[in-house]
């Protein structure tokens, strides 16, 4: 199984160069987080597989999703309040 590219962008994302740019990576985290989250629930409407495997899912989806939107807002609000000190 390959590796999430959630998780791929969050770790591009913590080699940013700026706080602009380390949310800029952590959004596309979040959309591919939020696609995820849609194919997870394809999963279980369809049956395919165990409810065992899958129910834990889109709450952990979900978590990951309001930790990196957080980070975001974190980030944009340190980037503005540096521009204004300039």
């Amino acid at each position: 199984m390959g590796l999430d590219p959630a998780l791929i962008r969050a770790n591009e994302g913590f080699r940013a160069r700026s706080n602009a740019e380390m949310a800029a990576k952590f959004g596309i985290c979040i959309q591919e987080l939020d696609e995820t989250a849609y194919w997870i629930e394809l999963l279980i409407e369809a049956g395919l597989m165990t409810d065992t495997l899958l129910n834990p899912l889109p709450s952990e989806t979900n978590e990951l999703i309001a930790i990196f939107t957080t980070s975001v807002r974190k980030l944009r609000a340190k980037g503005e309040r540096g521009s204004e000190s300039l």
